[in-house]
């Protein structure tokens, strides 16, 4: 009760502090002092200014004194461009879309003779949200992820190329910089906010600061220390904001405080995007969690479609982490097997004498990840994605994914090897998890995360392939089945034998399976499919019979491979290598019967 009554008593007395220097001239002088030193700051040069808005609060106060300077000044003072640079990251809620769409049409309608210019950036296909998560298949970070990569594709990259236009058309400067930079941040928005805005202000003048990424753009801090009562307090007094907006349409999208800033370099996205549950920006943002305060805010004023975007986002949240739709190896992985595999070459000193299953022993690309380290979403979450949100477009009636980013992803997983049927596939489903199972980074499962009830199943088959071919087949299998299993890699080898194998360890739980029997049937139908091509020597139960060679070879191999003597080992030796060329015969029909 306490900790209330203090905040209580803190508002209070901050408001007792804004209405005295209200009354004595403090409070407007305040806001004064910064527009005379914007005009002084805007006379020094001829070089252009950009203002980084969002349309939030911080940036609308920036916004509207610089256009009170500019009204004041004689149209022969106003020789500077001033660039007012907003981002659509195409998935903002419609409601800030629109809300963003009216304030620049509104900028543009009432700042002629301002020299005032609008743009409004987005990011292309390649950086959009539906291409990178549904198209190829990257999780979409969350608050643990290790890198944001979201905010440097949906925002910074569309900024930068933005930045970039600006500054090839200034001409040379006598300053240090080519463009000035005016961002709404203040000191007062957090400790995080204010230790980055101090860590790169100018010593002589804090007012300005070095921008992280461009050495000829100068950032200008024109509120920095404006604190938000202050600030909603100064713009309450104008019932329309320099530009025609209403002060009461601003305040019911902001008045809470949270919103995700605009910010202009990677160095600056940890203290901004996804933050704050903020009460605007992008509704797949997976930062809030699995409720979004925006959202539910939405729903709870009438807007009642955006139950469906709420409804997907829960669904990407609930599968982004589930071990079941997670691929067993990532694509870096992959290019890293090939990069070896291309670049293998015999030493001539070492091998140059040894025998073809010693060269084959040393030389067999065994596969070694045991602890969890998943990949990209695989194909078949990758489509229950597409699917709701096509639901969740229907629903809501209106766009959430463009037919110019629907054709990229067909043409992705085209190149993928998956086939899809347009008119089956592209439909509009409500898919629903059936709970989430969660894995601990060595493999054990997260009994804090997992919800689901049904029992998971670890089965371990092994398989002669090395690695590469490993990856090769389970790829195949993947496009033909647009199925996925995820595994655990290892491998087991037998030194005295010259003989090595790889083993996976797959991870199934199902609802209709429950029994490991069940669980081994359902992985055999996925891995080793019966195929009509193949002699009927390799079909059915004969195409994996190489798993109980691989299964004896275990047994008999770990009993005897100590006792290099005995009659036993001898036999087994020369048996080894003779069974190798059925296994090899096995390993082809399976590739055959993959593609």
């Amino acid at each position: 009760m306490s900790a209330i009554l203090s905040k209580k008593d803190e508002e209070l007395f901050d408001t007792l502090r804004i209405m005295e220097e209200m009354s004595n001239g403090e409070f407007e002088k305040k806001f004064e002092n910064i527009i005379e030193y914007m005009e002084e700051v805007y006379m020094q040069d001829s070089n252009d200014w950009s203002i980084m808005s969002s349309a939030g609060k911080d940036s609308a106060l920036v916004l509207h004194l610089v256009m009170t300077m500019l009204k004041r000044l004689s149209p022969f003072q106003r020789t500077k461009k001033v660039h007012v640079v907003s981002a659509d990251t195409r998935v903002e809620t419609k409601v800030m879309t629109d809300f963003l769409l009216k304030n620049l049409d509104l900028i543009k309608k009432n700042s002629v003779g301002l020299n005032i210019h609008v743009h409004l950036v987005q990011p292309d296909i390649k950086n959009s949200f539906a291409w990178n998560v549904i198209g190829k298949g990257y999780p979409y970070p969350e608050a643990k992820s290790p890198f944001q990569w979201c905010t440097s594709k949906h925002k910074i990259k569309p900024m930068d190329k933005k930045i970039n236009e600006l500054l090839k058309l200034q001409t040379n400067s006598k300053n240090n910089h080519k463009l000035t930079m005016l961002l709404g941040v203040r000191l007062d928005e957090s400790k995080r906010r204010e230790a980055s805005i101090n860590a790169f202000a100018d010593k002589d003048n804090d007012f300005f600061a070095k921008h992280t990424t461009y050495e000829d753009v100068r950032v200008y801090h024109p509120v920095k220390y404006i604190q938000t009562s202050d600030l909603w307090a100064f713009l309450s007094q104008h019932c329309e904001l320099a530009w025609g907006l209403p002060y009461d349409e601003l305040f019911e999208m902001y008045s809470d405080g949270k919103e995700c800033p605009i910010f202009t370099s990677e160095k600056e996205k940890a203290d901004a995007c996804g933050k704050s549950n903020s009460r605007n920006g992008c509704w797949t943002c997976l930062y809030a969690g699995r409720e979004d305060k925006m959202l539910q805010t939405l729903i709870s004023k009438g807007h009642d479609e955006v139950e469906y975007l709420a409804d997907f986002k829960r669904f990407l949240y609930d599968t982004r982490n589930d071990v079941r739709y997670r691929e067993p190896i990532s694509r870096k992985e992959i290019k890293a097997i090939i990069k070896e595999d291309n670049t293998f070459q015999l030493n001539l000193f070492e091998d140059a004498f040894a025998s073809e299953s010693e060269l084959s022993f040393k030389h067999y690309k065994r596969a070694d990840k045991s602890h969890y380290v998943p990949g990209g979403l695989t194909f078949e979450l990758r489509l229950k994605l597409l699917q709701k949100l096509l639901w969740a477009q229907e629903g809501c009636g209106y766009e959430l994914v463009s037919d110019e980013e629907l054709n990229a992803i067909i043409q992705t997983w085209d190149e993928e090897g998956y086939t899809i049927d347009l008119e089956d596939d592209f439909i509009p489903v409500d898919h629903q998890t059936d709970g989430v199972l969660c894995l601990k980074p060595n493999g054990e499962i997260n009994l804090k995360e997992t919800t689901i009830h049904q029992r998971v199943f670890s089965i371990d088959i092994k398989f002669e392939m090395p690695l590469d071919d490993i990856a090769d087949y389970l790829k195949k299998r993947q496009a033909i089945t647009q199925k996925s299993y995820y595994c655990f890699l290892n491998y087991q080898e037998y030194e005295n034998f010259n003989y090595v194998n790889n083993v996976l360890t797959f991870i199934v739980s199902d609802l209709f399976i429950d029994t490991k029997e069940e669980a081994l049937e359902a992985l055999c139908n996925y891995l080793f499919p019966i195929s009509e091509e193949i002699d009927i020597m390799f079909e059915n139960e004969i195409v994996r019979s190489g798993q109980i060679f691989l299964d004896v070879c275990e047994d008999v191999l770990t009993k005897y491979q100590d006792t290099p003597n005995s009659p036993e080992y001898q036999f087994l030796n020369e048996w080894v290598h003779n069974s190798k060329s059925l296994s090899k015969k096995i390993t082809a029909a399976l590739n055959e019967s993959a593609s």
